[in-house]
C-alpha cells in the first residue's frame, strides 16, 4: 500500500533543497518506498486534496489558525524553535492539529501541562547530506552559522566567544555563516573539532548534523529539561565544555593532542546517530504514531 502524503512548508515552491530543515523532512519522505509526498505551501491550504493518508505541516505560519475552514483529517505539526514564540500565540493553534511535535523538550512539557496534544521530537540529520567523507584534516575546528552578538552567556556572546577562540595562538579553524548543502559537510569533514554553543532550551539542528557527519563534536553543556540524556551520552558520543571560552579552548587543546580519543568518539556517535537520529526515524515515529505503518 502506498501512502499519500501532504507536505506543508515554505514560502515558495522553488525553495532549495537542503538550506534548511524543512527539506530534509522532504528528502526522508521520498526516500521510502511506501510514501507519495505533495509538497505545498502554507498559502495553497485550499488547494491541498481531502482523503490524503497525512498531512504533515511543518513550523508556524499565522494560517494555521485557518485549518479548521478545511476539516483534513491525519494532521501533524512539526515545530523546532517554539521556545523563541509566545506560547500565548501558539498553543491556541495546536488544538487544530491531531498531533503535534516539537523540537525542544521544554517547551512539550509546558504545552502538555496546559492540555495539548504534545510530544518530543528532537531534530535530525539527513544522511544523504551529512556523512563521513574520505578527504584531509585542514583545520582545527570549524563552526558554521548564526553569531549571535547580543545575549551574554558566561561573559561572553556567541561572537565574542568565536572571536576569542579565532585568537587564540596556535589554533586555525572555520567560521563561516550562509553555507548550505554540500560545502557544510565538506567543511566539517576538513575540521578535527566541530563545536557548538546553543541555547539551554534547545539541543539544536546543528548537534545533529555535526555528528552526522562523522566529526568529533564538542558542545557546551546542556541545562535540565533539555533532554541531551535522552539522545546522547556526554564523552562517548561528544565531548562538552561548560559554556566558557577558557573551557572551550582548554578541552579543544586536550582533544587535538588526543587523536585517537577522538576518533573514537566521533566514531561512535555517527554510528549512534545513524541508527536513532535521522529524518527517516522521525518520520518513521510519526507513521506509529498514527497507525499507518
Amino acid at each position: 500500500m502506498t501512502l499519500n502524503i501532504a507536505l506543508i512548508w515554505g514560502t515558495h515552491q522553488n525553495d532549495e533543497k537542503f538550506h534548511t530543515h524543512h527539506s530534509f523532512w522532504e528528502a526522508a519522505i521520498e526516500g521510502r518506498t511506501d510514501t507519495k509526498v505533495a509538497r505545498y505551501l502554507w498559502t495553497e491550504l485550499d488547494r491541498i486534496p481531502k482523503g490524503l493518508d497525512l498531512y504533515f505541516f511543518v513550523d508556524y505560519s499565522p494560517l494555521m489558525y485557518t485549518l479548521p475552514m478545511f476539516g483534513f483529517k491525519n494532521t501533524a505539526f512539526f515545530m523546532w524553535d517554539a521556545h523563541h514564540t509566545s506560547s500565548a500565540v501558539l498553543y491556541q493553534g495546536f488544538e487544530y492539529f491531531d498531533r503535534v511535535y516539537l523540537a525542544e523538550r521544554i517547551s512539550a512539557i509546558t504545552a502538555r501541562e496546559y492540555g495539548y496534544p504534545v510530544s518530543w521530537l528532537p531534530p535530525a540529520f539527513h544522511p544523504g547530506l551529512f556523512r563521513p567523507l574520505d578527504v584531509q584534516k585542514v583545520h582545527d575546528y570549524a563552526f558554521i552559522g548564526q553569531m549571535d552578538g547580543v545575549v551574554y552567556r558566561s561573559g561572553d556572546t556567541k561572537r565574542s566567544l568565536l572571536s576569542k577562540v579565532g585568537a587564540a595562538p596556535g589554533l586555525h579553524g572555520y567560521v563561516g555563516t550562509g553555507v548550505y548543502g554540500d560545502r557544510v559537510n565538506q567543511i566539517y569533514n576538513e575540521s578535527r573539532i566541530l563545536f557548538e554553543r546553543t541555547i539551554f532550551a534547545s539541543i539544536g539542528t546543528r548537534f545533529f548534523e555535526l555528528i552526522g557527519s562523522g566529526g568529533f563534536t564538542l558542545m557546551n553543556r546542556m541545562r535540565q529539561f533539555s533532554g541531551i540524556e535522552h539522545v546522547a551520552e556526554d564523552g562517548i558520543h561528544y565531548a562538552s565544555y561548560d559554556d566558557t571560552f577558557d573551557d572551550l579552548e582548554r578541552k579543544m587543546r586536550y582533544y587535538l593532542q588526543h587523536d585517537e580519543e577522538r576518533d573514537r568518539i566521533a566514531k561512535a556517535g555517527h554510528k549512534h546517530f545513524s541508527a536513532h537520529h535521522t529524518y527517516a526515524a522521525r518520520f518513521e515515529r510519526i507513521l506509529r504514531d498514527f497507525n499507518l505503518t
